[in-house]
């Protein structure tokens, strides 16, 4: 699932009591909810990123990514002091991506073990941190790469070798990986201004190209199941549903209604299972923000919530999707 980075309003931080075990049964204690950078406040009033990354672990714990980048580098290799370096964080917390305060390379942690340090060409010479995305796979043991300005190849990386699996084609836009990692979603505009979308194996073999319905194309945001066809998306409106769509057949294969509520919005749309689709809302207000993580059987139409919390205090934050 992509991983969420955003800005909140100053206080302190506070995390409700979450279960330890989900998606399906499997047991993530021990693994990331999410990841968060503290705010502080100059004499202007004006706020910036202090101290380091933390980790907000299932069964309460904590930790810090000491060698995570606070501050990214721009493309002279200049110390940017009014942004924060990203981090993102494994659908299932079992692992983080960041750039290393060390030597600024793009590195992956597995949550209390290991870490594996990319190659210095994971990043193209002539830009800076900031103008780099990268998303982690719902088990992150994939790492896709993709940059701004001119269009360049998407990039999928092996985290535990660091080897470079494949290169995708510039001009697409990154949706994500499937459930199991062995395929990766993309869309892009054609020519003739047509919405459509690619999914490539991880070896960057194209698997299919198609011109997908309105109810697809316009709603988001969308997962990919580890069949590497049916996609999950979220259709907004007066009644929010998670619709299934087969890329391959072109056809609707079912629609499960699913309650947000109130304010929230729908920031990812993860598949956790055969038959799971995992939602992550959350709720902005002026002081907090407050997410909530849904499982959705589209089997049965049952949804339940896995986890919530609230956050303040936080001047950027990562959450895991899955």
């Amino acid at each position: 699932m992509r991983t969420t980075i955003v800005s909140l309003a100053a206080l302190a931080m506070v995390a409700f009591a979450t279960p330890a075990v989900h998606a399906e049964g499997h047991d993530h204690r021990g693994h990331a909810r999410y990841a968060w950078l503290k705010e502080c406040t100059k004499k202007d009033e004006s706020t910036y990123p202090c101290g380091k990354w933390q980790l907000a672990l299932h069964g309460g714990g904590k930790a810090t990514l000491g060698n995570a980048r606070i501050f990214p580098l721009d493309s002279r290799g200049k110390v940017n002091d009014d942004a924060a370096a990203q981090v993102a964080v494994s659908g299932d917390g079992s692992h983080v991506a960041y750039f290393r305060q060390s030597d600024g390379r793009l590195a992956v942690e597995k949550v209390g073990g290991a870490v594996r340090r990319l190659p210095a060409s994971v990043v193209p010479k002539g830009l800076g941190m900031l103008d780099v995305a990268f998303h982690l796979s719902q088990d992150g043991s994939r790492l896709a790469v993709w940059f701004a300005g001119p269009a360049r190849p998407a990039r999928i990386y092996d985290t535990a070798s660091g080897a470079l699996l494949a290169e995708i084609a510039g001009q697409e836009t990154f949706e994500g990986f499937s459930g199991d990692a062995g395929e990766v979603l993309f869309s892009r505009q054609t020519d003739e201004n047509v919405s459509q979308f690619d999914v490539y194996d991880t070896a960057g073999n194209e698997l299919l190209r198609v011109d997908p319905p309105q109810i697809v194309s316009g709603n988001s945001p969308r997962g990919l199941a580890a069949d590497g066809r049916t996609v999950a998306v979220f259709v907004d409106g007066k009644r929010p549903a998670i619709t299934l769509h087969d890329l391959e057949s072109g056809q609707t294969t079912g629609s499960v209604p699913v309650r947000i509520g109130g304010r929230s919005q729908v920031e990812a749309v993860d598949w956790t299972g055969v038959n799971q689709v995992t939602v992550h809302t959350t709720e902005v207000t002026a002081k907090e923000r407050r997410v909530r993580i849904l499982e959705v059987d589209v089997a049965t139409g049952v949804t339940k919530v896995r986890d919530h919390y609230t956050i303040r205090g936080a001047y950027e934050f990562a959450a895991c999707g899955g």
